[in-house]
């Protein structure tokens, strides 16, 4: 093959339309980010967050009453809420007021346990993981960018449950604390459940993904 240059209309054609070639060849961004999958992660990962601490409110609820004299507790589910909310970073307020007066209901105990909180940030981790180890391409940007994809589900879900999971007991369910409203902020719920902490994580989890596909492709075969 010539190794000269090929002409056209009176000039040189350059290498761009092999480049060009080459650009065209490269598979697209929805193809090399799972953006449904990694949606989808996040999605799973929220709901798993939530059921977790439905399911474990519901067992302390059979076990022993943790809510003492009151007649009418919140819902399972609102309690949930609040645990799942508040082991992502958000605070309970207590008529307004953070719960700093003595109040001292199960919630706050099943809510700041290690192994729990533990659990709901391996979940972010593990997520953020799957996803960056989809990505098709060897981009760390994109790895980092894709495991983002988390965050959407946790805002959602921490704006619905900051919404829905508030309670006001009745004059005859009052304790000694004289509570009137128990709720989330839903700012406070968005920023930390639904963005920092997700966030924060997810990346951790895409950094791991990067750095053990480093470690395979540069680890000695022999």
């Amino acid at each position: 093959m010539s190794n000269q240059p090929k002409y056209r209309h009176g000039g040189p054609v350059e290498d761009d339309e092999s480049t060009a070639d080459e650009s065209r060849t490269l598979p697209s961004v929805h193809e090399r980010i799972p953006v449904v999958g990694g949606l989808l992660t996040g999605a799973a990962a929220a709901l798993t967050t939530y059921v977790l601490a439905l399911l474990a409110t519901f067992a302390g609820r059979q076990g022993s009453n943790a809510w003492g004299t009151t007649e009418s507790p919140p819902h399972v589910m609102t309690e949930a809420g609040w645990t799942t909310l508040m082991n992502l970073g958000a605070g309970l307020n207590i008529d307004g007021e953070s719960p700093s007066r003595g109040v001292r209901y199960g919630l706050f105990h099943f809510a700041t346990s290690p192994a729990y909180t533990l659990l709901c940030f391996l979940l972010i981790v593990g997520a953020g993981y799957g996803i960056a180890s989809c990505v098709e391409t060897n981009s760390v940007r994109e790895r980092l960018g894709a495991s983002l994809l988390v965050v959407p589900a946790y805002v959602l879900s921490a704006a619905l449950l900051a919404t829905f999971a508030t309670w006001e007991p009745t004059t005859d369910a009052r304790s000694a604390s004289e509570i009137q409203m128990v709720s989330v902020d839903v700012a406070d719920a968005v920023l930390y459940p639904g963005v920092v902490f997700p966030a924060v994580l997810a990346l951790l989890g895409a950094s791991l993904a990067i750095g053990y596909r480093a470690f395979v492709a540069n680890r000695d075969p022999y």
